[in-house]
């Protein structure tokens, strides 16, 4: 047999159980979001060295494209381009 007072008691207590309990969860949900999240981490460690390579080859077609285009649009290769066919010119008429 229980007195009023001793049922106050036992509802008090099931009260702070459940509250003591939510912050257990709570603890338990945060640990699987950071686990999750080191996955994450781990498994993006080699993403910055794999940039860094793309990066450098694509500075190094464009600097093989630039330098292409360069002479392209120089007249320079034109001028070589005559001094070569001269000097064959030159060259087959003395022979």
């Amino acid at each position: 047999m229980s007195l009023p007072g001793d049922l106050d008691t036992g509802m008090l207590l099931g009260e702070m159980r459940g509250q003591l309990r939510e912050p257990i969860h709570q603890n338990a949900s945060t640990a699987m979001k950071i686990d999750s999240l080191m996955e994450q981490s781990v498994a993006m460690r080699g993403i910055p060295a794999r940039l860094t390579a793309l990066e450098t080859e694509k500075h190094m077609r464009a600097g093989a494209k630039g330098l292409g285009e360069w002479l392209m649009r120089t007249p320079i290769l034109g001028w070589l381009m005559a001094m070569v066919a001269g000097g064959y010119v030159i060259v087959k008429d003395k022979l």
